[in-house]
């Protein structure tokens, strides 16, 4: 019996953990200057957080709750006092962001692609971020 529990913890946790990973990373737009940069554990989503290079601006979103398909963040922006709530979905490789709140809409978001090759500078062009030389 106990190792019957052991073994469905083990599978449901493998698959939870696979299913957080895929929301994982820097994802873009190219309506927007902000990288939503997604940082998840074995087990879950553990921060979201914007910032914008150009903006000079980050903003960290609160998480509400999350299940292996998609999750619920609370996101506030101090300056100009925007609030929505955001739920992020995966639909064919882009991030899916319902908005409801002070923006209603939804935006989708590609995953940036990094790139390394010894160079000096990062660069963010087309979905792509890249050491410049």
């Amino acid at each position: 019996m106990k190792n019957t529990i052991f073994a469905i913890a083990f599978c449901f946790s493998t698959f939870n953990t696979f299913a957080q990973k895929q929301f994982e990373g820097m994802w873009v737009s190219e309506e927007s200057t902000f990288v939503n940069t997604i940082i998840t554990s074995d087990y879950a989503i553990l921060k979201v957080i914007n910032f914008s290079f150009f903006e000079k601006k980050v903003i960290e979103e609160e998480i509400l709750f999350q299940t292996k398909n998609e999750f619920k963040t609370k996101i506030y922006n101090e300056e100009n006092g925007y609030k929505a709530i955001v739920v992020y979905k995966i639909i064919d490789d882009e991030l899916i962001c319902e908005y409801s709140g002070d923006y209603n809409g939804i935006i989708k978001l590609q995953k940036l692609k990094l790139a390394n090759k010894k160079q000096e500078s990062w660069v963010i062009n087309k979905n792509t971020i890249a050491l410049r030389q």
